[in-house]
């Protein structure tokens, strides 16, 4: 087996990403068309389960930045329903994203093998550099070795089935295997940047970090739907919590995003589709400011510097501190 500290780390020379994930759901707010957001995450599934005409994603959401277009994989295998790779095809080729992920079958490898041979029988050849090989973090070495035969040099690889090998999140040797499947994967696409899907909020993403160059999240909207407000630095303030009230005055204090600057006093009260888009847009403000900052560490020329923000990052929670304890001595071996 690949030992943690066996693999380089990340690329440090460019910035990392976050796509911030969103969904077609009646009532999610569109921060972009309030302040810039880079890099966007829809799902495939989302348009072929609607009833509209699909056409450009772009043109549609009026989106300028980069799009990455997920295939829908996770929520057929949750949900348990049947989905044909050409359908999810048909329908990332009409919305136009900058980035497709190949329909993934986290736990059947030989039809996620086959699927990646339709895609790569029936992608216009003008359109192949778009689409996104998916590896389950845990699929077996001589099915990666396949896919390794199929598509040698992909421009990114995205790894799948992370998000359910994360809980109980205090099963810190879980996290840690999927860390050092993460690493095997990379030494067979060294060439090809490292997409991990939905690793969650910042302070996860930033350990994931040292290995991968993107990752998206939706947790900006799904803490919104909770009356969750996300603290930039760490923390979150609850509706259902009072303990955590007293952190709201700081933060709407020092908030500059359109929602803290608008209404301030309805973004914790308010149950309805405004109170819901005024939280997202705050969450979604501070997941953008938590990002500059952790590529501000990483811009150092010294990447011990890193380190130190990762830990002071991860400190905030009981959990994340643990984790950061377990796997320190391995960042430790790569960072000097």
């Amino acid at each position: 087996m690949v030992q943690f500290d066996q693999v380089p780390a990340g690329d440090f020379t460019r910035p990392k990403k976050i796509y911030l994930g969103w969904s077609v759901a009646r009532g999610n707010a569109q921060p972009w068309k309030l302040f810039e957001i880079p890099h966007l995450m829809v799902n495939a599934y989302d348009f072929w389960n609607r009833r509209q005409q699909t056409q450009s994603v772009h043109r549609t959401l009026e989106f300028e930045g980069e799009i990455f277009c997920d295939s829908g994989g996770y929520q057929v295998l949750m949900q348990q329903r049947s989905l044909k790779a050409e359908d999810v095809l048909e329908v990332q080729l009409k919305l136009g994203a900058d980035l497709n992920a190949v329909l993934d079958v986290g736990n059947e490898p030989g039809k996620h093998i086959r699927n990646l041979q339709i895609y790569q029988k029936k992608v216009p050849a003008d359109q192949k550099a778009r689409f996104v090989p998916v590896v389950p973090h845990d699929l077996p070495d001589h099915y990666l070795d396949r896919m390794v035969e199929l598509c040698p040099t992909p421009k990114v690889v995205a790894i799948g089935k992370v998000v359910p090998s994360l809980y109980p999140l205090h099963y810190h040797d879980r996290i840690l295997n999927v860390m050092r499947n993460i690493q095997r994967i990379k030494s067979k696409f060294p060439q090809s940047r490292i997409h991990i899907f939905g690793v969650g909020g910042v302070a996860t993403a930033a350990l994931f970090f040292v290995l991968a160059d993107s990752t998206d999240s939706s947790a900006w909207l799904h803490d919104a739907r909770f009356r969750k407000l996300r603290v930039f630095g760490g923390g979150v303030v609850r509706a259902d919590r009072p303990s955590t009230h007293s952190r709201l005055g700081r933060l709407q204090e020092n908030c500059l995003c359109p929602a803290c600057k608008s209404e301030p006093s309805k973004m914790l009260s308010e149950t309805g589709l405004n109170g819901l888009f005024l939280r997202a847009v705050h969450n979604a403000w501070v997941l953008k400011l938590e990002l500059k900052a952790l590529n501000k560490a990483l811009s150092s020329e010294d990447p011990r510097h890193y380190l130190h923000y990762l830990e002071q990052r991860l400190s905030v929670s009981s959990w994340h501190r643990g984790l950061f304890q377990r796997v320190r001595p391995s960042l430790i071996s790569q960072f000097g």
